[in-house]
């Protein structure tokens, strides 16, 4: 296993034991459900069938009311991440926890139901979360998969490139950290 991927999945089951997650901007509910006690789906878009339906913006909860919160692959497609910062600070309650994931070197992916604006440095992401008591962050990956991640997906051969790319990123950890295809944060109040 990939040292993200151990991350991402520590991480999720630290998320899974609150009472209640909260997912901002899941969409097609990528979560498996049953892995959490209570799972609340947020999102914009109601084409989705959320839980709630609301801007990352602009949350409709009290502050310092959730327990934990997931705001995966989110980011890129806001107007404004400060404000959805600031709104995932301003609802979280003290000591609650959120896991977090953003494209740095990544393929522009807008979609009918929303537009792709950003791309963020691990330095963009410790800056937008400066409110956080506790700030970890975790390269997904490296230049090899960062580049494989441009090859169209529509050819197959990403299927390939994808496994040889993640063994030649883990021979070379730590030395190009210019290339990053993602970035996933933990963030505590």
């Amino acid at each position: 296993m990939k040292s993200w991927e151990k991350f991402y999945n520590e991480k999720l089951s630290e998320i899974a034991e609150a009472p209640a997650v909260h997912d901002i901007g899941g969409g097609a509910e990528r979560q498996d459900k049953r892995r959490f006690k209570k799972y609340v789906l947020v999102d914009v878009n109601d084409r989705y069938h959320p839980d709630i339906v609301a801007d990352i913006q602009h949350l409709p909860f009290a502050d310092d009311s959730l327990d934990a919160i997931l705001c995966l692959s989110v980011l890129e497609h806001v107007e404004n991440p400060f404000f959805a910062m600031k709104e995932l600070h301003r609802v979280l309650r003290p000591g609650g926890k959120a896991l977090l994931s953003a494209p740095f070197v990544w393929p522009y992916h807008a979609a009918p139901l929303y537009k792709d604006y950003w791309r963020f440095s691990g330095d963009a992401l410790r800056l937008l979360c400066e409110p956080f008591s506790r700030v970890e962050i975790v390269q997904g990956g490296g230049y090899c998969s960062a580049l494989v991640n441009f090859v169209p997906s529509f050819t197959k051969i990403d299927r390939i490139l994808r496994p040889v790319a993640a063994w030649i990123d883990a021979s070379m950890l730590g030395t190009n950290r210019s290339a990053v295809p993602e970035y996933f944060v933990f963030l505590v109040k």
